[in-house]
């Protein structure tokens, strides 16, 4: 049941980090008592007689030519996802590689917190990739997915298993909240009249709106909870509660969603947020529309309780540990147009991206005004309006970032449009719009799925074994100054580096100038170079070939400290030498 597997993936993170919180680490028996305590829990939960979750079930199909649609494209993504997480981590030819290159990047960080908690470091975790920090990314999907490598579970294995899950949880999500719409609406989006600039890949890197699942949902792994997660809180406290407003959910529904929602701040900090702050302007309106007053309000709020009691006290905490308790540099900034180039067309930029989405939404607004529909009406005014101010306020360094919040105004906006459009469609308006709305989508996943030369390497087994020979009996709490490349083989074995990538810090909203120079400082052998280190809070110095290539360049002469410092490694062209 997709509900009792979002509960499971939700429970067994929270139990986890609390277990590992109270005793310092991670090990196998808390990853066990989670898992457990998780079905246990998971199962009481929905143990009660209620049609609440009826229809979130693989076969609840609508009637009619709507449900025959449903099931073509419902199979049609479900092969794409289980072919993508099927080789998202695989292994061939001595390497480690990824189906597709939007991969590259962010797969070998995941691989890196997912391999570090389950090693068994200190708890809270530093930030495996700024070690002078503790991790304050939401890592609650990597948490779960670390409780299966403490088990022994293989890596692809379990990667795999929590990523087509995820695509069927949030395929059967959508449909709930938006039919085939909604599907097509993530899964096959992309705007399709830039084609004629390229092949697949070539129009994805080339557009700002890109296809949601090559781009986002197979990246962005905290997303893979998010989607379904947030999809029903939208559907259950939007949707659901705006059309059925007589049917009052059952007490434990409240709970699930409270524990779903609050779970957001842990696997998703932005989903978290818009999402928050979309339930509460509804329920602003739906109080001031319904004429409510003081009393009312309160009994109101009491009989909720268990529903916004979760993400009151389980996301506060991990909102506050996100930001640094607010200590955190802000990273909003005003920037007109998200990735609108300066001197572009704003029309053709919004055409080529959104194609026919552009006109659906545009189409269903003009109707709503219309038929003066006034609560569908405040929905698509407050949607819009999200979205628009979201395209124009940045909530993160990196402006492609912001999409984490736009998708949700998104989404929300593609409901509202299978809302009204489904009082009176006919087949041949189902089909047009489905060739239509899909069209982009399915062009940018053809070649994900068919063409080998997209394949990336993300690791080779020849690096990895010479560091984990080079690095075998030595702490698993230990910080080392190395390369900064985002696939360093250190990554792949869960190090403590005190420094990664600098795309992914500065993608974090982490400022690392001044590390950066201290760790250039290091690695050189410049003078007070063993101050920088204990500054970095390093422990050993990993000197391998990135590192040679890297650092050697920037210095006239070897790294004195290559005179100086005992090597602990025992494999030859990976040294490693320890800090005094």
């Amino acid at each position: 049941m997709i509900v009792f597997g979002l509960l499971h993936i939700a429970i067994s993170s929270l139990l986890a980090y609390a277990f590992a919180f109270a005793i310092g680490q991670l090990n196998i028996w808390v990853a066990l008592t989670s898992l457990i305590l998780s079905v246990v829990m998971s199962w009481m939960l929905l143990d009660y007689k209620s049609n609440d979750f009826m229809n979130l079930q693989v076969g609840a199909w609508r009637n009619s030519f709507t449900g025959t649609i449903e099931k073509v494209v419902f199979v049609l993504i479900a092969m794409v996802g289980l072919r993508h997480f099927l080789f998202l981590f695989y292994q061939v030819d001595g390497e480690f590689r990824s189906l597709h290159p939007f991969n590259l990047g962010d797969l070998p960080l995941h691989i890196h917190y997912i391999r570090n908690l389950a090693a068994g470091v200190e708890f809270p975790p530093r930030n495996p990739n700024f070690s002078t920090e503790i991790l304050r990314y939401p890592f609650g999907i990597d948490l779960y997915n670390a409780l299966w490598e403490c088990l022994g579970a293989v890596t692809s294995g379990h990667l795999f298993l929590v990523g087509f899950f995820s695509s069927i949880a949030a395929l059967v999500s959508l449909r709930l909240a938006g039919s085939w719409v909604a599907m097509v609406a993530f899964f096959f989006s992309g705007g399709y009249l830039a084609i004629a600039n390229g092949g697949s890949q070539a129009v994805q890197n080339a557009l700002a709106w890109k296809n949601l699942f090559l781009a986002m949902f197979i990246t962005q792994r905290g997303f893979l909870f998010a989607l379904p997660s947030g999809v029903l809180i939208i559907y259950y406290l939007l949707l659901n509660a705006r059309r059925k407003p007589e049917i009052k959910l059952h007490p434990r529904t409240l709970i699930i969603l409270g524990i779903l929602w609050g779970s957001l701040a842990f696997f998703h900090l932005h989903s978290f947020f818009i999402l928050s702050f979309m339930i509460f302007i509804s329920a602003v309106y739906r109080a001031l529309s319904d004429k409510m007053k003081g009393p009312q309000l309160i009994q109101n709020l009491r009989r909720l309780s268990r529903l916004w009691m979760m993400p009151l006290v389980i996301g506060s905490y991990f909102v506050l540990i996100s930001l640094n308790h607010f200590k955190t540099a802000s990273v909003l900034n005003w920037r007109f147009g998200w990735t609108i180039e300066p001197g572009q067309n704003i029309l053709s930029y919004l055409t080529i991206n959104f194609g026919s989405y552009l006109l659906l939404v545009l189409g269903i607004g003009y109707y709503l005004l219309q038929h003066r529909l006034r609560n569908l009406y405040f929905e698509f005014v407050m949607n819009l309006t999200l979205f628009i101010l979201f395209f124009n306020l940045m909530l993160a360094p990196w402006s492609w970032d912001n999409i984490k919040i736009l998708v949700w105004p998104y989404l929300a906006l593609l409901f509202l449009a299978y809302e009204v459009l489904r009082r009176d469609w006919e087949n041949w308006v189902q089909i047009v719009l489905l060739i239509s709305l899909s069209y982009g989508g399915v062009y940018a996943l053809s070649s994900s799925q068919f063409s080998v030369a997209e394949h990336v390497e993300i690791y080779t087994n020849f690096e990895l074994a010479n560091a984990r020979g080079a690095t075998q009996g030595l702490p698993v709490n230990a910080i080392f100054a190395s390369s900064t490349t985002y696939n360093h083989e250190l990554t792949a074995l869960g190090r403590n580096r005190a420094m990664g990538y600098e795309g992914h810090l500065w993608g974090h909203g982490i400022s690392f100038a001044s590390t950066k120079q201290k760790l250039l400082v290091l690695m050189t052998g410049e003078e007070r170079w063993l101050e920088a280190a204990h500054e970095l809070k390093v422990n050993y110095i990993y000197w391998g070939p990135k590192e040679k290539l890297e650092f050697k360049s920037s210095a006239k002469e070897p790294p004195v400290w290559l005179a100086q410092l005992r090597n602990v490694s025992r494999v030859k062209d990976y040294e490693v030498y320890e800090i005094p």
